[in-house]
């Protein structure tokens, strides 16, 4: 299983605990850049979708986190679909 996807499950399953990093790596997959940082706030960007994450502390939000979740399942449905029938085989 690839790295993303134990990331994805891990963050799905439980958004308390997660680090930026985890966020970042979804978030890079789903295809956004992060396009400014000014202070602690980090923006990400495709053209059609925008997030901005803080980072001042080691966890970040869970609000934060299901933003990411759900960004990360809108952008990628198709790869999703394709990593849920593999657990189940």
């Amino acid at each position: 299983m690839p790295e993303w996807q134990k990331t994805y499950k891990k963050l799905k399953r439980n958004p308390r605990g997660a680090t930026f990093d985890e966020a970042v790596r979804l978030l890079r997959r789903a295809g956004l850049e992060e396009r400014s940082v000014k202070g602690s706030h980090h923006t990400f960007s495709n053209g059609t979708h925008m997030l901005t994450i803080a980072r001042k502390k080691p966890t970040l939000a869970p609000y934060a986190v299901k933003q990411v979740i759900a960004i990360f399942e809108e952008l990628m449905p198709g790869e999703l679909f394709d990593a849920e029938r593999e657990d189940v085989q």
